[in-house]
């Protein structure tokens, strides 16, 4: 009774072409023809009795009335069956947004409750060992004068001394078996049990979207570093499984990520947790920060998820305007400069490296690009950037070096590649483009091609509003990588202005970011897919901060210094760079460029067009990543240029996109061209005939390679 109808079905895929559908075969329901969250009620009802039964335990009750009889009567198969009804929705997850906020809240307030709960009995428990402690000493004493008077030989002393020990820690261990303590031990079994639902949800969802409803106040502060350090130490004793530790430390952090957003100055405040082992008579109890930074860092050797979210997490703590001055985050880029240092050393020599240290390197790394990643739309202030001149940026370099001469070393003598090092250069590529974008001003070139404004309802206005609405005035850029309250300037107005080209002009380009697009462009040649799509990226993102005669010599050495023909990774490489320059309008067409620039610029352009047609001519000689990157950048010139620019190419674009979306022997890259004809004839102004053919070709048809030989191209 729930299956749609078969129109409704495919209206469906029509509007959500990238939900796949796949169909549960117990309740034979396909996921992606759902209209709403189905079990929402179940769903609602089982976290419900999770939640009911931990605070049912944790006020010691007897048993927990308001749970439905329906359910599941053990904890873990109630949670088990709530996994089994999320993983449904894991790939239509919108469907769960409306009912987040329930779900979430629940969790996380019970949760909240027992972390409080836990804290406070752990000082409890702290102050009274520390009493019977003070007891067992004066009882000693007292027992050793005795023992004097009485004039026992050596050996009758030790073996008095050792009773009376024992017997004051057996009375000190039935001093702290408080009630307290017995809800204690039991509360972080119930803990783990809702910290991994939590993480659950982020699974099926997003961090995000979870991290909106998590309750943040200063008084969790010291109860979640507290359960971290717990949880790493294993000092819980419960019988929880390394997998539902995992999945509680994740959300723990992600919880901690989202409190070190609070606006409260930690140099200020002293962690206090009562814990004997950490706050002692001798040593003064440890600053939050430092605390923080220490406990976390622990984490940035793992091998799962626990390690990037513990960097986004210490990137979040890094990145605080409160601890830019503090020595915490000097050591924090001494020690990754030590490491990074030490990882060259042993890449030049036969020394070999680790498995944890290479996992601490890579969760350096991940917290550095995060750490300017957030930074990216203000400018780093000056110690930020001094740090990375003396404690990073020459071993950085080195490294790199040293891991590209080794790459070339190991292919030229028939190897593998340096296979191993592909995920350590990727985020080398990421922290380079990030490093390189700090030294330049946070300010969107004024040169950039712009075809005009993005929302429809500005580009239907008369021309003549339009021109004078727009001259002088800062466009907003919604693509998705630019949009975040960044503008760009309509080209017709940026010679009449007269100030926007000086401005460009004046740009002081840095030596390091010389140096960020040396590497960035080197990379363009790598063999991992990842750091080629990186470094293009990167290289994008750093020419909308540079003058346009920084772009000429960057388009200038991608198709005359790289091995643009001889090698396909590098066309690869190259292909993609130039759909992501052009995508934000980096590429202008010939004759467009500012008027002070003396020399005739070459017609790039032109010239794209004509690589990215051969090098979909001929599908046998051309790899599939080079035919899925050449439709990707016939989708960003249509994207992005207007049809008076595009007019002597267009008619044989759209032949070449056709025949790829007919006839290439790889779905993804006749898929890949259908979606660039479609977006070529969208943004263009295509024919009739055209808009019939983007019908027949549609994403979902071309699927089957037997119906577009026959069918298809008969239509078309």
């Amino acid at each position: 009774p729930n299956r749609p109808p078969a129109a409704t079905t495919r209206a469906h895929h029509h509007h959500h072409p990238f939900v796949m559908s796949s169909t549960d075969s117990s309740n034979n329901v396909t996921v992606s023809a759902i209209p709403h969250f189905i079990e929402k009620d179940e769903a609602l009802d089982i976290i419900n009795a999770l939640c009911q039964n931990c605070s049912s335990k944790l006020s010691s009750s007897s048993s927990s009335s308001s749970s439905s009889s329906s359910l599941p009567r053990n904890d873990r198969a109630r949670q088990s069956r709530l996994f089994g009804i999320l993983d449904r929705y894991q790939e239509c997850n919108f469907l769960l947004d409306p009912y987040l906020e329930d779900m979430v809240g629940q969790l996380s307030d019970v949760a909240a409750s027992l972390l409080e709960e836990s804290f406070l009995s752990s000082r409890r428990d702290a102050a009274t060992t520390t009493t019977t402690t003070a007891a067992g000493n004066d009882e000693r004493c007292a027992v050793e004068s005795e023992t004097n008077e009485r004039e026992l030989s050596r050996e009758q002393y030790q073996k008095a001394n050792n009773d009376d020990e024992g017997v004051s820690e057996r009375n000190g261990d039935d001093a702290t078996a408080t009630p307290d303590s017995s809800s204690s031990s039991s509360t972080p079994s119930l803990l783990s049990l809702l910290l991994s639902t939590i993480y659950h949800l982020c699974k099926v969802t997003s961090p995000k979207k979870i991290s909106r409803f998590l309750p943040v106040r200063v008084s969790l502060l010291e109860p979640v570093l507290r359960q971290l350090q717990k949880t790493r130490n294993n000092d819980d004793n419960n019988d929880d499984d390394d997998d539902t530790k995992w999945k509680s430390t994740y959300a723990l952090l992600q919880w901690l990520d989202m409190l070190l957003l609070l606006p409260f100055d930690l140099t200020t405040l002293v962690v206090g947790c009562g814990d004997s082992t950490t706050t002692t008579t001798s040593s003064p109890p440890p600053v939050v920060a430092s605390s923080i930074l220490s406990q976390i860092k622990q984490y940035l050797s793992d091998s799962g998820p626990t390690r990037d979210r513990a960097a986004r997490c210490l990137a979040t703590l890094l990145s605080r305007r409160d601890l830019e001055e503090s020595r915490c985050y000097e050591d924090f880029f001494r020690e990754a400069g030590r490491i990074v240092a030490s990882q060259h050393s042993a890449t030049g020599s036969t020394a070999t490296t680790t498995v944890e240290e290479t996992l601490y390197l890579l969760g350096m790394l991940r917290t550095l690009c995060h750490v300017f990643k957030q930074s990216s739309s203000n400018r780093p202030s000056a110690p930020r950037l001094s740090l990375i001149e003396d404690c990073l940026w020459v071993p950085l370099l080195r490294l790199v070096e040293g891991m590209r001469s080794r790459r070339g070393t190991t292919t030229s003598g028939g190897g593998g590649g340096g296979g191993e090092n592909l995920l350590l250069e990727k985020l080398f590529v990421k922290l380079f483009a990030r490093v390189g974008c700090a030294y330049l001003p946070p300010k969107i070139v004024s040169w950039r091609y712009s075809r005009g404004k993005r929302r429809l309802c500005d580009n239907l206005v008369s021309p003549e509003t339009t021109t004078t609405t727009t001259t002088g005035v800062a466009n907003k850029d919604e693509d998705d990588d630019d949009g975040k309250g960044q503008h760009r300037h309509d080209p017709s107005s940026v010679d009449d202005d007269g100030g926007d080209d000086d401005d460009d002009i004046d740009i002081v380009v840095p030596p390091q970011v010389e140096d960020v697009t040396n590497q960035l462009l080197h990379s363009l040649t790598s063999p991992s897919t990842q750091t080629r799509y990186s470094a293009a990226k990167g290289l994008s993102r750093l020419t909308l901060r540079l003058p346009h005669v920084c772009s000429l010599d960057i388009l200038d050495f991608m198709f005359h210094e790289l091995p643009f023909r001889e090698d396909e990774m590098t066309r690869h490489g190259v292909l993609l760079a130039v759909a992501e320059l052009s995508r934000r309008g980096l590429i202008l067409p010939g004759g467009a460029g500012p008027e002070n620039e003396e020399e005739e610029e070459e017609d790039y352009l032109t010239k794209i067009v004509a690589a990215v047609s051969e090098a979909l001519r001929d599908d046998g000689r051309r790899s599939t990543p080079v035919r899925d990157a050449a439709c990707y950048t016939f989708w960003s010139l249509g994207r992005a240029y207007a049809p008076s620019v595009l007019r002597p190419y267009a008619r044989d674009i759209g032949a070449i996109l056709i025949g790829v979306a007919l006839f290439d022997r790889e779905v993804n890259c006749r898929r890949a061209a259908s979606a660039a004809y479609q977006e070529f004839v969208g943004r263009q102004g295509g024919t009739p005939e055209e808009i019939a053919i983007v019908t027949v070709i549609d994403y979902w048809s071309v699927g089957n390679r037997e119906r577009c030989f026959g069918d298809l191209a008969m239509g078309v």
